[in-house]
């Protein structure tokens, strides 16, 4: 996990559960740009994904300074918490055991224009080392929090558990793909506040071990997550813009849903490649 996320694997993956590349030109087209006279009701939000090379976005002059936040320190034992045993039980109950290799992540977050927004889907378009892909539509109500998943859920067999003959496997899935979760509070008749949180997910590499004594084996599947989490306040027809500006680095082990993603984009893999997410806001 000390990768960052695969970005060509990621978006194909991306394709394949049900996103659409985008076709129009104007973002704003079959879209009111006037400001409605009261405070709306509802607020629609899309979501693209975008890989383009960090070069595009310098030329285009929308570039920024990176920024990062510190990981939040948990104290006490938030696991053993939720866990309650009971008082004639006997023995040890595992309540967490997990690897991880912590890294901050730079981010680039930035309020677009329409104009800039445009450029940026145009040249997108036009360089064909650049890919888009446009997430469904959601309309949510003034304050209402809402989630667009663009994910498949990987199961694997992560343990064993005892059965009434011999040992049964113990079944986790494992999300991976994209989920965004969004809210808006109207602020006014121009104004939305939308709290926005990221979370993206890759399964890298799965190892298999011995358990035991026997034939039995387990799977430890190796996952990249990238979770962003902040707040923004927009007016109607400006877009929030989160890059995400570490290149991935070649795979050092491809796997076969790697290469079967990879050739369902017919795009060679992009070593310099950077995800882009472009978030819209419009009343309704």
């Amino acid at each position: 996990m000390s990768r960052m996320i695969a970005v060509a694997s990621f978006m194909a993956g991306l394709l394949s559960m049900g996103l659409v590349f985008a076709e129009s030109e104007n973002p704003t087209q079959g879209v009111s740009l006037e400001f409605p006279c009261e405070k709306p009701a509802a607020v629609q939000v899309e979501v693209r994904f975008l890989t383009v090379s960090p070069a595009l976005l310098e030329e285009l002059r929308i570039d920024g300074p990176r920024q990062t936040v510190d990981p939040p320190l948990e104290l006490g034992f938030p696991q053993i918490e939720k866990m309650e045993m009971e008082v004639e039980e006997t023995g040890i109950r595992l309540a967490n055991a997990t690897q991880i290799v912590e890294r901050q992540q730079p981010i680039v977050a930035k309020r677009l224009s329409s104009e800039e927004l445009s450029s940026l889907l145009k040249a997108s378009q036009e360089d064909r080392r650049s890919s888009i892909l446009s997430a469904p539509k959601v309309l949510l109500k003034d304050g209402e929090t809402g989630e667009i998943n663009s994910h498949v859920m990987r199961p694997f067999v992560t343990g064993l558990q005892n059965g009434e003959d011999s040992p049964t496997p113990r079944i986790r899935e494992i999300a991976e793909g994209s989920t965004v979760t969004a809210r808006c509070q109207v602020i006014s008749e121009r104004q939305v506040r939308l709290d926005l949180r990221l979370q993206l997910a890759d399964i890298s590499d799965v190892q298999n071990i011995p358990v035991g004594i026997g034939a039995e084996r387990i799977q430890l599947p190796e996952v990249t997550r990238v979770d962003v989490e902040l707040a923004s306040r927009l007016t109607f027809g400006e877009s929030l813009m989160i890059w995400l500006p570490t290149p991935a680095p070649k795979p050092t082990r491809e796997s076969l849903g790697t290469r079967l993603r990879n050739l369902a984009t017919r795009k060679p893999e992009q070593t310099d490649a950077t995800i882009v997410v472009l978030v819209n806001c419009w009343p309704r």
